[in-house]
């Protein structure tokens, strides 16, 4: 009994803490994912409300509606979308 924790001590005492390259490869592969996500994140958003405006439009019916209607009905999404956030 006394030998396994003699043995059990001698463990602890020789584990230790991340190393400093240990540390700096996590730091690096935390930058790279936040670098990542603040790059992609504007585009996602952009690609969400576009597709929402689309949608939109093209439930109301526009096959005899003119150009000009079409880009206000997308502009007036927009813009109501733009003005939410």
């Amino acid at each position: 009994m006394i030998f396994v924790k003699e043995e059990e001590m001698k463990a602890d005492s020789r584990q230790q803490g991340a190393t400093l390259t240990s540390t700096i490869f996590v730091v690096l592969i935390a930058g790279f994912a936040l670098s990542t996500a603040f790059k992609i994140g504007p585009h996602y958003l952009d690609n969400r409300i576009i597709a929402g405006a689309i949608k939109q439009v093209g439930q109301t019916g526009i096959k005899d509606k003119s150009s000009a209607e079409i880009r206000r009905k997308i502009a007036d999404f927009l813009l109501s979308t733009m003005s939410e956030m």
